[in-house]
């Protein structure tokens, strides 16, 4: 994530992108593979918490046969998301935490996309607050985790994107 992340945001800074309607075909194809994760981390979450072994190849499988309803779900909970930062922020991220639980409703209790949604609606009704307070110190890690994985990268990148020949003129 944290890779990925760094290369959104380098695209981001040099104007390789449309913004938050960014609709490239890398975006679109990570699509699955960002659900994929989302839904394997429930499984390997909710075997922790009921104290049953849940190995990674397992959760990877089970993720999979959920994945057209989790990119469904991903999909609109991303949609809804930049149309809410949009609206000055704050509605974003109001709606991020509502649909915050949208795939441990739809991996946990095999609900359908708009099922889960409308779960994860309801669950976290009354909450917002708690959970926005809850998620600090995770949204903290995450930051911390993409700038640690993204400065090793960026400087990788740059040595790479260096070409020591490019200033030097032909003789005519």
């Amino acid at each position: 994530a944290a890779v990925l992340n760094y290369y959104w945001m380098r695209r981001l800074s040099t104007l390789e992108t449309l913004g938050p309607f960014d609709t490239s075909v890398d975006d679109v194809a990570l699509l699955p593979f960002w659900a994929a994760a989302l839904g394997a981390g429930v499984l390997i979450a909710d075997g922790v918490l009921a104290r049953h072994d849940v190995g990674f190849a397992e959760s990877i499988a089970g993720a999979f046969r959920r994945l057209v309803p989790l990119v469904v779900a991903v999909a609109v909970i991303r949609s809804a998301t930049v149309v809410g930062v949009l609206l000055l922020v704050v509605p974003g991220v109001l709606l991020g935490i509502r649909l915050g639980l949208t795939a441990p409703a739809l991996m946990v209790e095999r609900l359908g996309p708009l099922e889960a949604l409308k779960r994860s609606w309801k669950l976290t009704r009354g909450h917002q607050l708690t959970i926005f307070y809850a998620f600090i110190p995770v949204w903290l890690l995450a930051l911390g985790a993409t700038v640690g994985a993204g400065v090793p990268l960026r400087d990788a990148m740059d040595l790479q994107a260096q070409n020591p020949l490019q200033d030097l003129t032909p003789f005519t």
